[in-house]
C-alpha cells in the first residue's frame, strides 16, 4: 500500500495490518522524530503495534509495502 492508501483506510475507520492480522497500523500524536516524520498527517504519525503484546513502532516508508486490509469472504 502508499503511504496516503493507509492514511485513507485508516481516516474512513478500514482496520490496516502490516504483515500479518497480529500487527494493526494506527494514528499517535506525532513526536516530530525523524522516526515520524516519514508517516506525518496533521500532527500524527502511524504506529504499528502487535495485538498480542502491544510492542510496536513507528511505520517506516520501507514497511509501507506490507501494509494490506483484510479482504472480507462472503458468507
Amino acid at each position: 500500500m502508499t503511504l496516503s492508501e493507509i492514511w485513507e483506510a485508516i481516516e474512513s475507520g478500514i482496520t490496516v495490518y502490516w504483515s500479518n492480522e497480529a500487527y494493526k497500523i494506527h494514528p499517535i500524536k506525532s513526536n516530530g522524530s525523524k522516526y515520524a516524520k516519514e508517516t506525518e498527517k496533521n500532527g500524527m504519525a502511524l504506529r504499528c503495534t502487535c495485538t498480542r503484546n502491544y510492542f510496536g513502532s513507528l511505520l517506516a516508508k520501507k514497511e509501507f509495502s506490507k501494509c494490506f486490509i483484510k479482504k472480507e469472504t462472503g458468507k
